[in-house]
């Protein structure tokens, strides 16, 4: 089953062989300001640390088709990989690890096993 409106949706009637950097370098940046094609965002604003995930992804994709010899050149050598993202400075508090794990507790299968 295809996400709607996602990259595979998308690109479903190209050979992979006609994606680009251009292609790429769009979803990339389309993942930072709106979310990942086909998913809905639960943030507000731009994701760096989202759109950077997305590239790396890519990258690993074409990396691989490259390897198997199903593209001739990876269309990521030449797209930027965003900067990480500012490194979060807050974590649980020893309490709210507490009532998080008490609250799996209660969840059913497969969110409880968190």
């Amino acid at each position: 089953m295809l996400i709607p409106r996602g990259l595979a949706d998308r690109w479903r009637d190209r050979p992979v062989m006609e994606i680009n950097g251009d292609d790429l370098h769009h979803v990339i940046d389309e993942t930072k300001e709106k979310a990942v094609p086909g998913l809905k965002r639960s943030g507000t604003g731009p994701s760096a640390s989202m759109a950077r995930t997305m590239a790396v992804t890519l990258s690993g994709l074409f990396s691989w088709l490259l390897e198997k010899r199903r593209i001739k050149s990876n269309p990521m050598a030449d797209v930027a990989t965003p900067k990480a993202g500012k490194a979060r400075d807050r974590f649980f508090t020893d309490n709210e690890l507490i009532a998080f794990w008490a609250a799996c507790d209660t969840l059913g299968e497969p969110a409880g096993q968190a």
